[in-house]
């Protein structure tokens, strides 16, 4: 089943996105980027394991599966990275 993955950047977030991507390519994951920002990337996979990934990835601050999204016109708020990580984040740990 084809999941869509976000990770939450870290400080040099090219440098972040690059090593996910070599990381998944590492695994042999199946990946397709679904979108990019400055602070996020988003990934559709069938498999990715954040728990492995979580112990591989140095640049990356938080990993989470999307499970959906209301509208467009909320998809700003839903990836702000203040906003993930005030409201979302911060209730999972």
């Amino acid at each position: 089943m084809q999941q869509t993955y976000i990770f939450i950047l870290g400080r040099n977030s090219r440098l972040s996105s690059v090593e996910i991507q070599a990381v998944l390519e590492h695994l042999k994951w199946d990946f397709e980027v679904v979108l990019e920002t400055y602070e996020v990337l988003l990934v559709d996979s069938p498999h990715i394991d954040p728990l492995i990934l979580n112990k591989i990835l140095g640049g990356t601050v938080k990993i989470g599966i999307v499970c959906g999204v209301s509208s467009n016109e909320n998809l700003d708020k839903t990836l702000d990275v203040k906003f993930l990580t005030e409201k979302i984040f911060a209730q999972t740990e």
